[in-house]
């Protein structure tokens, strides 16, 4: 028979590891007799579909705080290992203002060491009324689909290639006295992806690099268009760039350490909704989601982590971490116009606690005391970011 291929086999895995319900691991070792080669296959799986139910305070003011989302997932249709996902998010106490709803679909490819994403997402959001001027709300809708192609590993290097095709359908609405100052935008990007993961010893690092180009015309998507839109300088055949880093490194006693950065470049004005934005609990705590966008940016976070606390109590079946942080950000504009600024820059400092149960129950709180003000939060002002999560 044939040698097995031990690039092969580590290539394979990139993708079938992939699979959110099980992990596998190949295991090569000399055979009983002279040239063989016994091969130890071990395969932990779960069940092939999960429920999650989560609780966040990533609101606003104007459509409530709470945010309170359900999920469902199957990782095994038709027994090929096809992955359906479908989310829905609301408001709890303005359900009639909140309505986000998610779905995607992941078809691997093993032959061709490949797989292919579709998703497709709708939101609508009302503000209500500002300052009894005028009424704001948003809606949008987006489809997607990403060809994925597991590269051969380099090295210790596992990396892949992706190219996708987005359709993103934004529609805004300032009305006054029944007139909308706003007007609907449809862009087209496509997209090409590289993106890796070392792992190491002590530690793991990630990265990933991107370049949008967007398809003018069609309904809504011509340079016309655009300037009718919040951004009257926008081009509709905008280019971008956008990279990111994540580096983990476990440190003496248990400790960790997290540092992540990543960013957005381009030399046009867009439209809102390709702007790079930054605050929230995921780029810089202490602000809303995206209080602060614009056309280039980047943002960066500084973690460190304490050993589990939860085992040291005698709460085996419980991992409790505390961890302190610095975040920062900016944001950047092009073709500034007459009463516009050129950016921001924000950042601020904390801590926080990750607390789970196995893999069905997880608690993340933050605490952030605003370092450079912006947006609409002034210096030392303080926000308290809390997520919770149940799998079933």
């Amino acid at each position: 028979g044939e040698a097995p291929n031990s690039r092969r086999i580590a290539r394979n895995l990139q993708l079938v590891n992939e699979h959110p319900a099980k992990q596998t691991t190949v295991l090569l070792r000399s055979g009983k007799a002279e040239n063989e080669v016994d091969i130890a296959l071990k395969v932990d799986d779960d069940k092939p579909w999960k429920a999650v139910a989560s609780l966040d305070n990533t609101g606003t003011s104007q459509t409530g705080y709470l945010r309170l989302g359900v999920g469902f997932q199957y990782s095994n249709l038709f027994d090929r290992d096809h992955v359906l996902t479908a989310q829905y998010i609301t408001s709890p106490t303005r359900m009639n203002s909140v309505t986000i709803v998610g779905l995607g679909y992941r078809i691997p490819f093993y032959a061709h060491n490949s797989s292919l994403d579709l998703i497709a997402g709708y939101s609508d959001v009302d503000s209500g009324v500002v300052q009894e001027l005028f009424t704001v709300s948003g809606s949008g809708a987006v489809f997607g689909a990403r060809w994925n192609y597991y590269l051969p590993k380099w090295g210790e290097i596992e990396h892949k290639l992706g190219f996708g095709l987005d359709y993103k359908a934004f529609q805004s609405k300032a009305i006054v006295a029944g007139q909308n100052l706003l007007g609907d935008v449809t862009v087209h990007p496509v997209s090409v992806t590289y993106g890796g993961v070392l792992r190491m010893a002590n530690g793991e690092f990630g990265y990933h690099l991107a370049a949008l180009q967007n398809i003018p015309g069609g309904n809504d998507g011509t340079d016309r268009d655009l300037k009718n839109a919040p951004r009257p300088d926008a081009r509709a055949a905008y280019r971008v760039y956008r990279y990111g880093v994540n580096y983990v490194r476990l440190l003496p006693a248990e400790w960790q350490l997290r540092i992540g950065f990543s960013g957005q470049e381009t030399g046009d004005a867009l439209v809102p909704g390709e702007q790079f934005g930054i605050g929230g609990p995921d780029t810089v705590r202490g602000f809303l989601v995206r209080e602060v966008a614009n056309d280039r940016g980047y943002n960066g976070t500084v973690e460190v982590f304490t050993p589990d606390l939860a085992s040291r109590f005698g709460f085996k079946e419980w991992r409790a971490r505390l961890v302190g942080f610095y975040d920062w950000g900016t944001t950047s504009r092009n073709s500034i116009q007459a009463g516009e600024a050129s950016g921001e820059s924000i950042a601020s400092a904390g801590f926080g606690v990750r607390l789970a149960r196995g893999k069905n129950f997880s608690v993340r709180v933050d605490v952030a005391q605003v370092l450079n003000a912006g947006g609409a939060r002034a210096k030392n002002d303080q926000r308290v970011n809390a997520a919770f999560a149940f799998v079933y």
